[in-house]
């Protein structure tokens, strides 16, 4: 969804929006957004697909800034993907990860 259309500011300006803020979504619980990421994460994270060691905050904090970082590469497509696979990559669990537990992220 995020690279899907860099000129698009719809996701990122509903990510700045929420809550007023990103950090509002990412530290309350409460929030809409940071609920509904919380399930999906929970769900990754089960399934073995998510490390282990990323909470909600940290995931809304990675949205907001990949949001912005594929604004700024523009219509370069290499660079899209470049950015896009840095992120998926760092959330994905690795062979070193399953050792370790969630940390908190403030």
């Amino acid at each position: 969804m995020v690279g899907e259309n860099p000129t698009d500011k719809r996701f990122s300006d509903t990510l700045a929006r929420a809550g007023q803020d990103a950090e509002a979504a990412a530290t309350r619980p409460d929030h809409p957004l940071h609920a509904a990421l919380g399930r999906l994460l929970d769900r990754a994270q089960r399934s073995g697909q998510v490390r282990p060691d990323v909470d909600t905050a940290v995931v809304i904090a990675v949205m907001v800034g990949t949001a912005y970082a594929l604004r700024q590469v523009g219509h370069h497509v290499g660079g899209r993907t470049s950015a896009l696979a840095v992120v998926v990559d760092g959330l994905r669990r690795s062979a070193s990860a399953r050792g370790r537990r969630r940390r908190e992220w403030r």
